[in-house]
């Protein structure tokens, strides 16, 4: 039954671009990069370069899994989106 549940997800999911989490994740990513850009000048090398690498993380770890059509390695990848999440709201 698992199985058939996710052939079906896949027969219906074309690209990682049809997940909402990744719609979602990409749109954080833009607000962040412009947020970063706003920062004072002495912060923007570390903390906005920060802020940017862990939030298009989330977006990449999402699309690399889902493209690596293995539900092992999709979950692996979710889980270090979830982390860059943390990380960015960390920082």
């Amino acid at each position: 039954m698992a199985h058939a549940l996710r052939r079906d997800m896949t027969d219906i999911i074309k690209s990682f671009r049809e997940l909402f989490v990744w719609q979602k994740s990409m749109d954080l990513a833009v607000r962040t990069y412009r947020v970063a850009q706003h920062l004072p000048r002495d912060d923007r090398p570390v903390l906005g370069y920060q802020l940017r690498k862990s939030s298009l993380s989330m977006p990449s770890n999402i699309a690399e899994g889902f493209s690596r059509h293995s539900t092992p390695h999709y979950i692996q990848h979710l889980w270090t989106a979830h982390a860059s999440g943390a990380e960015l709201e960390t920082g």
